[in-house]
């Protein structure tokens, strides 16, 4: 169920934003099993934006043109001002060949624990493309020493879905994004 408007006990999360809100039937669940998400905002929500500035490794997903999937994990820098995921990868690796030919990627970035309470993790569905400039200075902002390895092939990923589940808000608690 969506809410145009926000409810009083979501109001303080969307601090004034236009947003829509999920609200938690009795008993609902998300599509996925999990307790129902409770806030859509047209702003990415400031936790996820801290999450991806605080971890650097994300796990890419891409698949071929008849469907076959294939996972690489790579080092990342968040931009924020673009909402861009770089990363650097060499156009012949099986993942860079598959980005050539179908741009739609996923990709997550997860904190690992083993302590339930703590666990935290953000999936994505997105564009990726080749990097420009700014995404290289963004890249070796993060990564100084990538400046000496010469050059870059770069990547991003620019999201469309982002979903951050976060059990430090209660077990379950998911926040989704949507472009």
């Amino acid at each position: 169920m969506i809410i145009d408007n926000c409810e009083p006990t979501l109001r303080s999360e969307c601090r004034g934003q236009t947003c829509l809100h999920y609200a938690e039937p009795r008993g609902g669940k998300d599509p996925e099993g999990g307790l129902i998400v409770y806030v859509l905002s047209m702003e990415i929500d400031e936790r996820i934006v801290k999450f991806l500035k605080r971890h650097h490794v994300l796990t890419l997903a891409t698949a071929t043109a008849e469907g076959e999937p294939w996972c690489a994990n790579a080092f990342y820098a968040y931009d924020v001002e673009r909402n861009r995921l770089i990363f650097t990868s060499d156009d012949a690796t099986r993942h860079a060949r598959e980005m050539s030919s179908n741009c739609r990627v996923a990709a997550s970035v997860v904190l690992e624990t083993r302590i339930v309470g703590k666990v935290q993790g953000l999936q994505i569905s997105g564009v990726a493309g080749r990097g420009d400039e700014a995404d290289r200075r963004v890249y070796i902002r993060r990564f100084p020493y990538a400046a000496a390895l010469g050059e870059l092939h770069l990547w991003y990923v620019e999201p469309d879905m982002l979903k951050f589940t976060d059990n430090t808000l209660g077990f379950g608690k998911k926040l989704i994004w949507k472009s």
